[in-house]
């Protein structure tokens, strides 16, 4: 049977078989701490490739490839190899980490300053300086860029001070969020000389170079050795591959045609038989949720919206659904968040009754509306059973398919709800600020909150994660009792990996993939 591991941070123990561990060692996957204090890694193969599995002809991946191109946060994966960003997000604790920006600084409420790493180059051996960043910074927040612009919309002016400093300066109060969402697509930054090519023949800084792209089939990239870390990568290269989600790549990772790949919790049955398959579970931040416009009958009346909360027995979906797996979402964030507000915990418990009364007290003549879904199993199951579930207290829901709910939902408003896995911004404060403040794409009835909007623009002027804490606290308060959106469920992430592959899987959110500079091929 596989392999499962229920650590954050799985550390592939195949590695301990091919390198035959010791005494000394904790098992030949994790890396040994030598006797300076540092950590080194098991043997590895410095030339191994992995192939990742991944579908690149669906509804995740564009095929986009630069930061101002990209119209799908899965771009993620396939660019993130290739642009390294200028501040690193901790996947598992959200804390923030120098990435080809050293150090920064909120200089006042408006001023941010970067302080760069000296002596970076762009893979065509042009220097990584200010002068770059400026350009890279004001083209991803050109009005043109697809969906890095609105992050960077406060972005008034980007200063080159020397060759090693950037000053960013803002129309609004906002400097806190800024080194946060410049751990995102926000801080790739395009070699100057590849600007206008970007899209198709990517320049960037990061630990590997794209050597061949094949749209919709494969990527092919190979080690950047003059990358500022580059000793710390131990891959010689990565292969994406395209695969189909569910049992073909169930089929691709049993046969060895692809080492990794994400999968979600109805195929793990699927990998039994195979002692050589680990699986690497991570808790996540995204939340599975029915997203409705606020401002359009029958959603813009809270009894409504509450009486849909009520519901919804959310234990029941995960059984359902995610196979037993993830954890019940009461609101915006989950429990492991420096913000989680526990008061908002059960606020909307499973109550059909209550459901009733609320529904009966609304003067809602007609419960019933009409949602778009993803066509994908997982996306339809979930469907299914909220289907299911609000039948039950006399509400009645219809779906309709869309294969893009950007386009069909969030910019033409085609129903009044979808089905939606909502990922987690770079800076928490945009799960807030860009659903339910006005102004923003993904508050498509434009819902205001005077209240909930002074709250985001407190926490938009400081990075201090202490003085952040009780505003999400008082942020997510207001959004759970004023019921603005159906929060169900938190699924893991999961990946699968073959036994050749070791080092650390550091899973990003949502379909963004993996850290691929903390992974190795085995040696032989």
């Amino acid at each position: 049977m596989y392999k499962r591991t229920l650590t954050v941070l799985l550390v592939l123990a195949a590695v301990a078989a091919a390198c035959g561990g010791d005494d000394d060692d904790d098992g030949g996957g994790a890396p040994a701490e030598g006797e300076d204090g540092s950590e080194q890694a098991a043997d590895f193969d410095p030339d191994g490739v992995l192939r990742y599995g991944v579908s690149l002809t669906g509804q995740g991946v564009s095929g986009q490839l630069a930061p101002f191109a990209s119209t799908s946060v899965c771009d993620v994966l396939v660019m993130a190899p290739i642009y390294d960003t200028l501040t690193h997000a901790n996947p598992v604790t959200g804390e923030l980490e120098p990435g080809l920006a050293e150090s920064w600084e909120i200089v006042d409420d408006q001023t941010v300053e970067l302080t760069l790493r000296q002596g970076v180059t762009f893979h065509d051996g042009s220097p990584f300086d200010a002068e770059a960043v400026m350009a890279g910074l004001e083209r991803n927040a050109a009005q043109d860029a697809a969906q890095t612009a609105a992050s960077l919309a406060v972005i008034e002016s980007v200063e080159a001070v020397d060759d090693t400093s950037v000053r960013i300066n803002l129309s609004t109060p906002a400097a806190g969020s800024i080194p946060a969402i410049l751990s995102g697509r926000e801080g790739m930054i395009v070699a100057p000389s590849a600007m206008e090519t970007a899209d198709t023949e990517p320049v960037g800084a990061g630990p590997f170079r794209l050597a061949e792209h094949q749209p919709g089939q494969q990527l092919t990239y190979e080690k950047n050795e003059d990358y500022w870390n580059a000793d710390e990568v131990h891959l010689g290269g990565i292969e994406v591959v395209e695969s189909e989600a569910g049992p073909p790549t169930t089929n691709a990772l049993l046969a060895g045609e692809i080492d990794m790949a994400q999968v979600s919790p109805d195929v793990l049955g699927g990998l039994e038989g195979d002692p050589n398959i680990e699986i690497a579970e991570q808790p996540a931040k995204s939340y599975y949720k029915l997203n409705w416009n606020l401002t359009q009958p029958p959603f813009d009346n809270l009894q409504f919206r509450q009486a849909i909360n009520h519901a919804i027995d959310r234990e029941a979906v995960l059984q359902a659904v995610f196979e037993g797996m993830g954890n019940v979402a009461w609101g915006p964030f989950p429990e492991d968040f420096y913000g989680y507000n526990p008061d908002v915990e059960g606020v909307f418990d499973y109550d059909p009754d209550e459901a009733r009364r609320l529904l009966e007290e609304s003067g809602v003549e007609d419960p019933s509306f009409t949602a778009f879904v993803p066509p994908t199993p997982l996306f339809i199951r979930f469907g299914e059973v909220i289907q299911a579930q609000l039948a039950e207290v006399g509400i009645n829901v219809e779906y309709v398919q869309s294969t893009d709910i950007v386009q069909d939902y969030f910019t033409d408003r085609g129903q009044p709800a979808t089905v939606i896995l909502w990922p987690p911004r770079p800076d928490p404060v945009d799960t807030l600020r860009v659903q339910f403040t006005p102004g923003n794409f993904n508050n498509v009835g434009d819902y205001s909150n005077e209240e909930l909007t002074g709250v985001v623009d407190q926490i938009l002027v400081t990075d201090d994660a202490g003085e952040r804490e009780p505003l999400f606290q008082e942020g997510s308060q207001i959004v759970v009792d004023e019921a603005l959106d159906l929060p169900v469920a938190y699924a893991p992430l999961l990946h699968a990996a073959r036994s050749n592959v070791g080092g650390e899987v550091v899973q990003n959110e949502n379909c963004q993939g993996v850290d691929f500079t903390k992974l190795q091929i085995n040696a032989e």
